[in-house]
């Protein structure tokens, strides 16, 4: 649905309108390319977050956690091993992917793992793609099943990878709940110092549930049609403070040694 300026009572009306019909609040997702809706960015910016938007318009908020009958997978990550099932935002989860959602709620993921260097990837592409929405930026759709939405690329994965010097390629993993319109693959050096390369690429390019690019003249010719110019994500990336970032926020900084 498209227009260009929405009255508070109108958005929440659609809120009501949802819960009226569904018996139950709407989820993000239920708004995300939606023509029957406004899109859940207008809802970011108006009232800050989904769930302040659900309490204005006087409609239970939707479960984040709590322990549910056991299942055959997690939704989020596909395993089927854990010691006990959680539900979040409706999902069936393992209790490694709740945890993992906690520490991002609490601002205490590692930035060092793959989810946290995952995490800053997305940023740096959000902070550069014009008009984006970010949705594992906010808490109402961390771990959705998309990362990035803009008009220009449409649903998003990122996938990032660090130079495997033994192996001297970029690996990347493209196992998704659901297929994006497009991937964004960032390539990032060794020492995850600098993007080397990185390369935007339709969903029908990539048919395999992983890709991997040889630091090679062949190598690298295989997705050059494909490859941006890093300029500006770099720069978003060593200007990045990244304990300004929410799910850093309370890690304990490293003491700056005096010289």
């Amino acid at each position: 649905m498209s227009r260009i300026k929405y009255t508070d009572e109108e958005l929440l009306n659609y809120l009501k309108e949802f819960y009226n019909k569904n018996g139950k609040s709407p989820k993000t997702i239920n708004f995300v390319n939606n023509k029957d809706f406004p899109g859940i960015s207008v809802y970011y910016r108006r009232f800050g977050s989904w769930n302040n938007s659900l309490k204005l318009a006087n409609l239970p908020l939707n479960s984040e956690h709590g322990i549910i009958e056991k299942g055959n997978y997690c939704e989020i990550c596909g395993s089927s091993k854990t010691d006990h099932w959680r539900s979040l935002n409706g999902n069936r989860v393992c209790n490694l992917c709740f945890r993992r959602n906690r520490n991002f709620i609490n601002g205490l993921l590692n930035p060092n793992s793959n989810l946290g260097l995952g995490i800053i990837s997305e940023f740096i592409i959000h902070k550069v793609l014009n008009n984006s929405i970010w949705y594992n930026g906010n808490i109402d759709t961390f771990n959705y099943k998309y990362d990035i939405y803009c008009e220009q690329y449409g649903n998003i994965n990122v996938k990032f990878s660090n130079f495997k010097n033994e192996k001297n390629s970029w690996n990347f993993k493209l196992i998704c709940k659901e297929k994006p319109d497009t991937y964004i693959l960032m390539a990032m050096s060794f020492d995850k110092l600098n993007i080397d390369h990185m390369w935007i690429i339709p969903n029908n390019i990539l048919t395999n549930v992983s890709v991997c690019i040889s630091n090679t003249e062949i190598g690298l010719s295989r997705f050059k049609q494909y490859e941006v110019d890093i300029t500006p994500y770099n720069k978003v990336y060593q200007n990045l403070d990244i304990y300004s970032l929410p799910e850093f926020c309370n890690l304990n900084k490293p003491e700056e040694v005096s010289v």
